[in-house]
């Protein structure tokens, strides 16, 4: 009797073990997943985090630093063409704020102001602190998007401009001024 018991427990455990040994070993059948459709799933839940209101409060601090920058470029004369780039990351990311594309348009803007910080310190000013990024702008930026991705949008948007400081300080720095916008005007708090 306890023979045949340990015989059936051992031939049971034997079919147990050979079930789940053909079930481990089928095959899995790939899912495709188009990285288009990832992407743009991803974008749209990045750019729904992103009020147009923290995006204004981010572009208007980044437009002081140019301010800062642009003023002082045109009282030391040291041109390195990072005032340049950051007016044009500046102005995309103006561009793309008012497209509701503000996850992209604050990243635009942190790289603007990237720029103007070194413009200010290559021009012996060093009193940028007001304008550095706060932690509610660096919890924003998330993981973010990659300088070489920023850069390479700003060379596919002006490809031709050599970015030289001497031009940029011809000109008014009007067209880089965000609107300031209530709560209120925002589509997307």
């Amino acid at each position: 009797m306890k023979t045949t018991k340990i015989f059936g427990t051992l031939f049971f455990s034997i079919l147990l073990l050979g079930a789940a040994n053909s079930f481990a070993q089928q095959r899995i059948k790939p899912t495709t997943v188009k990285k288009e459709v990832v992407k743009e799933k991803m974008v749209e839940k990045q750019n729904t985090n992103i009020s147009n209101v923290n995006a204004s409060k981010v572009l208007s601090k980044t437009n002081q630093a140019i301010t800062a920058a642009f003023s002082t470029v045109n009282e030391k004369k040291v041109y390195s063409g990072d005032l340049s780039k950051a007016v044009h990351h500046q102005k995309i990311a103006k561009k793309l704020m008012s497209e509701n594309k503000n996850f992209r348009a604050i990243h635009h803007s942190r790289m603007a102001r990237t720029l103007a910080f070194r413009s200010l310190r290559l021009n012996k000013n060093y009193n940028h602190e007001k304008w550095d990024y706060t932690m509610e702008e660096q919890a924003l930026f998330g993981n973010g998007i990659p300088d070489g991705e920023l850069i390479d949008e700003l060379n596919n948007t002006y490809p031709n401009n050599q970015f030289l400081d001497e031009t940029i300080t011809e000109k008014d720095l009007k067209d880089i001024e965000v609107k300031e916008l209530d709560p209120a005007d925002s589509n997307n708090n």
